[in-house]
């Protein structure tokens, strides 16, 4: 709360683009844009609050940015070692199932401290871009730092080796690896089968917990099993233990159902005012959503 990232975001604005996940995510990001009135609207008012509500979205660089912000950081390639880290995988804190209460206790400390040090890793801000639980927990050790360094452009993975991923439009990404998510997750090798902390990548996203964005009642899920996790009176289980906890009854299906029946109508009843130029945020450059003004005026508000 009352953080303002607007002073953080890469200032090469027309070699930034961001990209929405889902038509859903660009909608809610619009739906928050028409809070604001026309003079207070600026998209890093939008991002800050998108990044917060843990909205899955991610920020994407053309060549030619990653090329000016290697030659406006002095990073020079031919001198440069590869860090090891981009290929690491499982660390051994998580390699342990402990035993006993004492044991139990050091794992806990040990996961926060592991935890802090995975998302300091350079390329830690693209856990971001994933949404959902992901981002959440990436915000728990990360704290307001990696939120800033999100928004302060690639790190030297992407604009000095071109390590992530991209698309047949020259969008560059960074992307953190399998592994990394599963230890973000709170992998526990537990022999024959793995077992979770958290709910495994990707499942919170699709339980019945889940509407797109960060809600109050996902917050106190957390909190409540954080605290049971740090206490000991929760612990790792397996993947298909998670999936019983979340998977959807019958009652849950239909509430479901009827949210995206409402949301689909207000969506495309709204659609003028949502889209009033007919073309969508996604993969349009930064330097573009300085235009919101023109395209979500005081009369759509």
């Amino acid at each position: 709360p009352g953080l303002d990232l607007r002073d953080e975001i890469w200032g090469i604005e027309r070699h930034t683009f961001v990209l929405f996940n889902s038509r859903g995510a660009e909608i809610l990001f619009r739906l928050w844009a028409l809070e604001f009135p026309r003079a207070e609207l600026h998209w890093g008012h939008l991002f800050t609050r998108a990044v917060q509500s843990c909205l899955p979205f991610r920020i994407s660089f053309s060549s030619e940015g990653l090329a000016q912000h290697r030659t406006h950081s002095g990073f020079d390639i031919s001198a440069a070692a590869k860090p090891m880290h981009i290929t690491s995988g499982w660390q051994e804190t998580f390699r342990l199932r402990p035993s006993n209460f004492s044991e139990r206790s050091l794992f806990r400390k040990k996961i926060r401290v592991d935890m802090e040090e995975l998302v300091r890793r350079e390329h830690a801000p693209a856990f971001l871009g994933n949404g959902g639980l992901t981002n959440r927990l990436a915000i728990e050790y990360g704290g307001e730092s990696l939120l800033r360094r999100y928004f302060k452009g690639p790190s030297r993975l992407l604009y000095g080796f071109h390590w992530g991923r991209w698309d047949e439009h020259d969008r560059h990404w960074e992307v953190p690896t399998e592994d990394e998510l599963k230890l973000l997750h709170g992998a526990v090798d537990g022999g024959d089968v793995d077992l979770y902390l958290w709910p495994p990548p990707g499942m919170f996203e699709k339980s019945k917990w889940w509407n797109g964005s960060w809600s109050a009642e996902n917050e106190s899920w957390f909190r409540n099993h954080l605290r049971g996790l740090e206490e000991g009176t929760s612990a790792a289980i397996r993947k298909s233990s998670w999936f019983d906890k979340m998977v959807p009854t019958e009652s849950d299906r239909l509430l479901q159902a009827e949210k995206r029946r409402v949301y689909t109508s207000v969506a495309q009843e709204h659609h003028a005012v949502l889209f009033p130029t007919g073309h969508s945020w996604h993969g349009r450059s930064l330097l573009s959503f300085e235009g919101l003004q023109d395209d979500l005026t005081n009369d759509n508000n």
